[in-house]
Order: structure tokens, then C-alpha cells, then sequence
């Protein structure tokens, strides 16, 4: 006799009952039912746990995409970065494809609560593109904070961000956008200094610092940074390089921080060129913008003003 499962059950099933209804293999529609029900109850933990599996996997994938997209977006978004604002928008969209599923996301700039020295960004993700006009997958707030800011002086075509010898950041130089909250000159310099030779720190690695700085001819240096209010110390470098004459007053917030002591770096540094001169005051900012000037002197016998860097100490 040939084996089958038609056969098997023939041969298992008991004989029925008179008027008893039986299939084809033997067994009463009741007994059918209850082996269905059987194997529903073995099957249905099985197919759980594969469901389970699955959304695990979706899980996973999208966490490790969240990730992905948040460590870069942590990146770009570094307070130390001077192009911060720049890089968002609040109606940027973009989507990162990974292993063939689009997921979109936004990055927006809170400005009413970032400062040059706190940056607030909010993070999207969206399952689809369509969800990116409604509500997001998940949302979350970045916060960065810091309480130096450093800049050193240059031509700001050329972008040159400067790493001093104890690896702090020295921004380049910009153009003031209170909208985009950069800090930065509030008019083009007249030209650029480049000083290579610096005779105070002639062997030191942070001599570099002084080698490049703005002029402003006949008119005032003006630096402004949106800044929380609150207690700063502002630090300004100078050095001269072939102008004893040139007398500066220092005004910060309005007000002249050196009165009747206009700043000389030929002077301060004993009648020297090329020596690097700091010099440093503290300023309380009340109205949401710290405002630099340097100007030249009414006892100047050169009329232009001349600086290298500011580094802002947020103290408060």
C-alpha cells in the first residue's frame, strides 16, 4: 500500500458512528476543526514573533539612521562653526536614502533663541515624504553652548579659520548678518594687514595669530555679535607695523573704554614694531548686541585703525 497522508489518517481515524458524518480521510467534520484549530495555535506564536522580527529590524534601521543623520547634524550644527545659520533653513527638506528607503528630515534654527555663544536647532524626521507637511516621526531639540569666542582677522574671501597651538578655534572673518546671527564687520575694511615677522613672539606658534589683521582708513572699526545679555570680557590683539602715529580709542557698548589713553601697540610695546599688544575690558550688553568700535585717536597723527583679533569671554 502506497503511504500518504490520506492514508495515514485512514488509518488513525476511528470507525463512525451510524449517521455520523465523516470526510474523505476518515475523520468527522468536528474532529477536522479541532486539528485546524490545533495547528492555528501552534502556527500563531511563530507568526508573531516574525511580525515582531520584522518591525525589530524597521526599528533598528531607522534608529540607526536617526543616528546617522544626528551625529552629522551635530557636526554641522557646532557652536564653533561660524557658517551655523547658514547651513538651515525653516523650509529646508531634505532625505537621506538608505538601503532604498527615503527618509526625509528639517533642520530649523530657533534665532529668537540662539546667540553667537548658544546655538537651538530642531530636528525632524519624517516616515515619508508626504508626512513632511505633517506631523513629524520624531522630534527633537539640539542644544550648544559655549563661553569663548575667538576671531581672528583676514580677508574674508579667503575663509582662513586658524587652529592656535593649544587647539582652540580662531573664526575667520565675516560681514555682520543679524538675521543669520553671524557676527562680524559692519562695513569692508579698507584693506588687510600681513605681518610676518613678530618681534615679541618670534619662536612661538601662536605669532601666526597676529600676522594677518583689518585696516579701516579715515573711518572706525565696527565688529557687532548678537550675544545674550549679560557680562563679557572682550580681549582686542593689536600690533604696528609701520605706523607710530596711529592712536585708536576703544569704545564697546557705546562707551570709550581707554579715555585719555588712546591705544599704541608701538607705543605699549616700547617703541617696537611687530610686537603683539592685548588689551582687555569687561562690558555688560544689554540690548541683545555686543558693538566693538575701534577709532582713530583726535591726537592721531595717522588716521586709521588697524586690529588683528577679538576673543569675547561670555562671563554670565
Amino acid at each position: 500500500m502506497r503511504f500518504s497522508i490520506q492514508n495515514l489518517f485512514a488509518a488513525l481515524a476511528p470507525a463512525a458512528p451510524r449517521g455520523q458524518c465523516r470526510t474523505a480521510a476518515g475523520f468527522s467534520l468536528i474532529e477536522v476543526l479541532l486539528i485546524v484549530a490545533m495547528l492555528s495555535i501552534t502556527i500563531l506564536p511563530f507568526t508573531v514573533l516574525m511580525s515582531q522580527t520584522a518591525g525589530n529590524a524597521r526599528g533598528a534601521y531607522l534608529q540607526s539612521s536617526r543616528s546617522i543623520l544626528m551625529n552629522s547634524i551635530m557636526d554641522e550644527a557646532n557652536v564653533d562653526r561660524d557658517y551655523f545659520v547658514q547651513s538651515y533653513s525653516n523650509a529646508l527638506v531634505s532625505t537621506v536614502t538608505e538601503s532604498g528607503q527615503a527618509l526625509p528630515y528639517r533642520r530649523v534654527v530657533d534665532t529668537a533663541a540662539s546667540s553667537v555663544f548658544e546655538k537651538v536647532v530642531y530636528f525632524y524626521l519624517y516616515n515619508n515624504a508626504a508626512d513632511a507637511a505633517n506631523a513629524p516621526r520624531y522630534k527633537t531639540r539640539i542644544n550648544f553652548k559655549r563661553d569663548v569666542m575667538r576671531v581672528r582677522f583676514n580677508n574674508p574671501a579667503s575663509r582662513l579659520g586658524w587652529v592656535d597651538a593649544s587647539g582652540q578655534w580662531w573664526e575667520p572673518s565675516n560681514n555682520y548678518d543679524a538675521a543669520n546671527l553671524v557676527p562680524g564687520l559692519m562695513v569692508v575694511p579698507t584693506g588687510y594687514g600681513d605681518n610676518t615677522s613678530i618681534v615679541n613672539l618670534p619662536s612661538h606658534p601662536d605669532a601666526e595669530m597676529y600676522q594677518y589683521g583689518v585696516v579701516r582708513t579715515a573711518a572706525a572699526f565696527n565688529y557687532n555679535a548678537n550675544v545674550s545679555n549679560g557680562l563679557y570680557t572682550v580681549k582686542l590683539y593689536f600690533v604696528e607695523n609701520n605706523q607710530p602715529g596711529r592712536l585708536m580709542d576703544i569704545t564697546i557698548e557705546g562707551k570709550l573704554m581707554n579715555p585719555g589713553n588712546p591705544s599704541n601697540a608701538y607705543l605699549r610695546c616700547g617703541n617696537r614694531y611687530y610686537c603683539g599688544n592685548v588689551q582687555m575690558f569687561d562690558v555688560m550688553v544689554s540690548d541683545g548686541v555686543l558693538n566693538i568700535q575701534v577709532s582713530a585717536a583726535s591726537a592721531a597723527t595717522h588716521t586709521s585703525s588697524f586690529i588683528n583679533a577679538i576673543t569675547i569671554i561670555k562671563r554670565t
